[in-house]
């Protein structure tokens, strides 16, 4: 719901990313007009059932993680007040199956920490490259 209620900006990190009603919910805020971007981490991005395809032709800036390390994120950061973390991914097996906990933190400076980290993660991010995204 809280995705669904953004009404200027949406950031997200995920590690892995096949939830479709939840990329159907971000496309629906851009189409809206807020500003929505996202990083998938590149172990999972192409993986069977990722979302980047999705909300790449749907015209939403995503891009696949680029650090050495291994990102393993699962935020949400809305209107750079509200943070969505924990371990969960944003997966159905997550969702249904799995037992994860989830925090959603409504602070302001807490937002604008994690989002000096979604901006370094977005930095050091590629772009889908060239034939590796069809669209329909």
């Amino acid at each position: 719901p809280q995705v669904r209620n953004a009404t200027s900006k949406v950031r997200f990190l995920a590690f892995s990313f096949t939830d479709f009603p939840l990329a159907d919910a971000m496309i629906n805020r851009a189409q809206n007009g807020v500003d929505v971007a996202g990083v998938f981490g590149a172990t999972q991005a192409g993986g069977q059932g990722a979302e980047i395809g999705t909300l790449f032709c749907a015209g939403v800036p995503v891009r696949e993680d680029g650090n050495r390390q291994f990102m393993h994120n699962k935020i949400i950061v809305i209107d750079d007040r509200f943070v969505i973390t924990g371990s969960m991914n944003y997966s159905t097996s997550a969702e249904e199956a799995n037992d994860e906990n989830v925090i959603i933190i409504d602070n302001p400076d807490i937002a604008r920490q994690y989002m000096a980290y979604f901006d370094r993660i977005w930095s050091q991010a590629t772009d889908p490259e060239a034939g590796e995204i069809t669209c329909q």
